[in-house]
């Protein structure tokens, strides 16, 4: 639970879903330990019907063996009305947010940089995934070639987006030095400017579609996969024959489609950051950017900074301390170089 990365995307998920189920990534032997038989039993009862399942099998049979081995095996499962529940919408965002775990012996900060895109039956899922596979989507990607073969400044830098009945996060991410959070922080933000403003040139747009494509037979080599995939078409609602098709919609992406789904969907000025690290070696490096919150990696308010205005970079505002924290002193602070 003291993973970097696993306190990362516990904030990150936590703090872009607020009420919403999807905000609980993660659990405590607590919460488990008042898990009754009775709460499972009700659960069961409630959501597990055959009317709101659905049976997938990949290998070496036949659909007349499937068809009288299920029949044989669920003929006594009874249907039951099965209510979808209502859950709460996320937060809307309107303003760039910081939230920084402090984890006092880190020597690199975890950084998480995204925001709430879309579900993965827009129309638009395709577009950005490829405007992603620009970005951030492999090693050959304009993040990774930057932060790690330009500046030297990680291991690796990518992005990536997530698939989901609502609408799921895009992310991009990387672990740099302490010393280097402030250059890796502009980085992130002019890469995520460029994406949602310029479109992709012709050979890396279609490097970009030619890496997606080629490597879709890797997602069919095993009956499992097969079998997720087929699950994903039930999920999605997608046609029988979606699959078939997939790699011929890559290809259609225009350079001008991807820039508008990016437009649309990565948004740098109103994104979450999420930074994991020792607050006292990279608070000034993300305090330019946007309202800051340190957290401990218990996931509870140390210290809140509201975000500096531009006539008062030189005087940055006062912090507010969670009760009974101590309030660490403001550092001065020059906003990023354009």
């Amino acid at each position: 639970a003291q993973s970097p990365n696993f306190l990362a995307r516990r904030e990150f998920w936590k703090v872009l879903y607020g009420e919403h189920p999807y905000a609980h990534v993660d659990t405590t032997k607590e919460v488990i330990s008042r898990i009754t038989r009775n709460d499972l039993l009700a659960f069961h009862k409630r959501y597990f019907s055959p009317n709101n399942a659905y049976l997938v099998v990949v290998g070496d049979v036949t659909q007349e063996k499937v068809l009288e081995s299920a029949n044989k095996t669920f003929k006594t499962w009874p249907s039951r009305a099965v209510t979808a529940p209502d859950y709460p919408a996320p937060p809307a965002r309107g303003a760039r947010e910081i939230v920084l775990v402090d984890r006092p012996e880190s020597v690199q900060s975890v950084i998480y940089v995204g925001n709430l895109a879309l579900a993965r039956k827009d129309p638009d899922y395709v577009p950005l995934l490829v405007a992603n596979q620009v970005l951030g989507g492999s090693a050959a990607s304009r993040m990774f070639m930057d932060l790690r073969e330009k500046q030297s400044l990680t291991y690796g830098a990518y992005s990536d987006l997530d698939e989901g009945l609502v609408p799921v996060p895009f992310r991009a991410f990387a672990a740099v030095r302490n010393e280097v959070t402030a250059q890796a922080m502009k980085a992130f933000f002019q890469h995520l400017e460029r994406i949602s403003s310029e479109p992709a040139g012709e050979t890396e747009l279609a490097d970009a579609k030619r890496l997606l494509v080629d490597s879709f037979p890797l997602h069919i080599e095993t009956p499992g996969e097969i079998a997720g995939l087929v699950s994903e078409l039930r999920q999605y609602g997608y046609p029988d024959n979606y699959w078939d098709g997939f790699r011929a919609e890559i290809q259609a992406v225009t350079a001008q489609r991807a820039l508008e789904a990016a437009k649309r969907y990565i948004r740098p000025d109103n994104a979450l950051v999420v930074v994991v690290g020792k607050a006292a070696a990279v608070r000034e490096a993300v305090a330019p950017y946007g309202a800051v919150k340190v957290v401990d990696t218990e996931g509870k308010l140390v210290v809140a900074t509201p975000a500096q205005q531009p006539a008062q970079a030189a005087q940055p505002a006062q912090p507010t301390a969670a009760p009974g924290a101590p309030i660490p002193p403001p550092p001065a602070i020059a906003p990023p170089a354009a």
